[in-house]
Formats: C-alpha cells, structure tokens, sequence
C-alpha cells in the first residue's frame, strides 16, 4: 500500500504535467461559513472523492464590491491569498481551506443586506461565492414590567425571561409565518376546528 501512493502520485503529477491539471481535483463550489463579525471558514467542493494533496496553486482572494460600475472586474480591490502546491489536502473530495480574515467586513441584515464575494482560481478554474455575514441566535430576555404593577410576585408572567429571536444581537419581530396545507373539504383553508 506504501508503494501504492508514490507510483499514484506519480501518475498524478504526468497526468497534469501533459494536460495541464488533474481531472478529480477540478473545483466544485466553495462555501463560505461565518465564524465571527470578521471572519469566514472556506471549504472547497472537488467534482470527485479525490483524497489527497491539490497539486496546483490555488488563489483566493475576496471583496465586497467586486465589479465596477461598467460591469467589468475590479481585479486591483482584491485581497489576494495564495497557496502552493501541496499544501491543501482533500478528503473525500473536501478541502478545508481555513479561515480567513474578510477585509473590510460589514453584517447582512435584510434591511442592509451587505454582501462579500470570494473568489477563487484553481486549474484555470474561476469560482465566485457570495456570502453574507449574519448570526441568529435565540436570547432569553427579561420582558420590561409596568412600574404601576405593585405585585411583587415572582409568579408574574412579565418577570420570566422570554426566548427571542436575534439576527447579529438584535432583537427581530416575525411579522408573520408560512405554513402550507391542503385540506380535503376547504382546499388552503382550514376550519376553526382543523
């Protein structure tokens, strides 16, 4: 089996010596995972289970604002991370490539929705993520008391702490939900006692 992996990587290394890259390590999709307000996880999707170091060079490099006003790449905004051959290894046609610092971050918000872009080359392949950058997170809260309330009760309904619902640490209110149903006798619409 030792013998095995040399003699399959040197396959691997004549295979893109003569056509320029190795078919099972052409890139995929790449996914973006906040870790923080101001980083992100990159993982690196191959077109096949290929396990095993990426023998090309691979450059990331990210912004915010990408494209300029005439549609055309803005190349000089990005931050520019490179890495050699054989520093990235697959598993299961998975690459972890890290996390990584965004430049000038900013959060999504549905009312902001501030997006990043992340662009990668591999192979002579071109990938572009958009991502934002936004935390939910459920907080128990203290509901506020009427200060005329002279019960002091530790039973009242307003002094138990209440979930919420929070997009970056702020406090959101469902306006509304989607729930689909179909009902044989009234169709979408159901009766008071369904």
């Amino acid at each position: 089996q030792q013998q095995q992996q040399p003699q399959q990587q040197q396959q691997q290394q004549q295979h893109h010596q003569h056509y320029g890259y190795y078919a099972p390590q052409w890139p995929w999709r790449l996914y973006a995972f906040p870790q923080t307000y101001s980083s992100v996880r990159l993982q690196l999707h191959l077109m096949s289970n290929y396990s095993g170091p990426l023998l090309d060079n691979l450059t990331l490099g990210f912004d915010q604002y990408p494209f300029n006003n005439n549609g055309t790449f803005n190349n000089s905004s990005l931050h520019w991370i490179h890495m050699e051959p054989n520093t990235a290894k697959a598993v299961s046609g998975v690459v972890e490539l890290g996390i990584h610092k965004v430049p000038n971050p900013r959060m999504w918000s549905s009312k902001v929705p501030q997006l990043h872009v992340v662009h990668i080359e591999m192979n002579g392949a071109i990938l572009y993520e958009r991502f934002g950058i936004r935390f939910w997170d459920i907080a128990n809260l203290n509901k506020t008391t009427n200060s005329s309330n002279t019960n002091n009760s530790t039973n009242n309904k307003n002094d138990l702490p209440t979930p919420r619902i929070r997009l970056n640490g702020q406090v959101i209110k469902l306006v509304g939900y989607n729930h689909h149903t179909q009902w044989p006798d009234t169709a979408a619409s159901p009766t008071m006692e369904q």
